[in-house]
């Protein structure tokens, strides 16, 4: 976490550790910022496996696609959930018939799971992610309002929502979303953040500048505020 060299070579030694107890090894997983060791994905213990899948969720698709089909078939839920996860917005093409198939019973079991926790913000917000992999945006939008229905307060469903208006170009809906949040908002710093990128990307830079000096007092120590405040005050400076 440091960042010291020899880091990820020690961290691999240790996955590779057979040992150590598994959630040391699934914790190295997570640590390791480079290739995970072939012998993760077929671990004797389910926590290194899944651990090992969900390690792939942000890689490229050729990472995913050369590790996760086999676990989709894995005798444990949670790994066969990760590994769907992982290949959640993989085109059908490029899988087989038999993994599409076992793809859509690791979805369908995400979201059995999730849906017997309807009550709960988290899970309406992993809904949400997992309809916005498979490239249904109005799917994913109801359950975030969902989400910010149930816990007005929390932060994550109101940015996930304003995200993907911001991505529709509805700014002003966006605009309307994050303000409405502020004085609900146990944390207002991230909201007034994302108004002030808002706010930039309609060229508004006095309210940008306004929403990102707010932010920076909130949250002083955020170096992406502090980037980005100077940035629009140099184009004030322009104008």
């Amino acid at each position: 976490r440091a960042g010291q060299p020899g880091a990820n070579a020690r961290l691999v030694a240790l996955i590779a550790d057979a040992r150590q107890p598994a959630i040391v090894r699934a914790t190295a997983i997570e640590s390791l910022a480079g290739p995970l060791p072939e012998a993760a994905f077929s671990d004797a213990d389910p926590a290194v496996r899944s651990a090992a899948a969900a390690s792939l969720g942000a890689r490229p698709a050729t990472e995913r696609l050369a590790h996760l089909p086999a676990l989709l078939a894995d005798p444990i839920r949670a790994v066969r959930i990760t590994a769907a996860r992982g290949l959640a917005d993989i085109p059908d093409a490029q899988l087989t018939a038999d993994q599409i198939r076992l793809r859509q019973r690791g979805l369908a079991e995400f979201i059995a799971a999730q849906e017997a926790m309807a009550d709960m913000p988290s899970a309406q917000i992993n809904l949400a992610q997992l309809q916005l992999e498979l490239g249904k945006p109005q799917a994913a939008a109801t359950h975030y309002r969902r989400a910010i229905a149930q816990d007005p307060v929390s932060n994550a469903a109101r940015l996930g929502l304003a995200r993907q208006l911001v991505a529709s170009r509805q700014l002003d809906a966006a605009t309307r979303l994050l303000d409405e949040g502020i004085a609900r908002s146990s944390q207002p710093g991230e909201l007034h953040f994302a108004l002030g990128l808002v706010a930039g990307q309609q060229k508004n830079w006095k309210e940008a500048a306004a929403q990102l000096q707010r932010a920076a007092e909130l949250m002083p120590d955020d170096r992406r505020i502090r980037r980005n405040l100077e940035a629009v005050r140099r184009h004030l400076l322009q104008e």
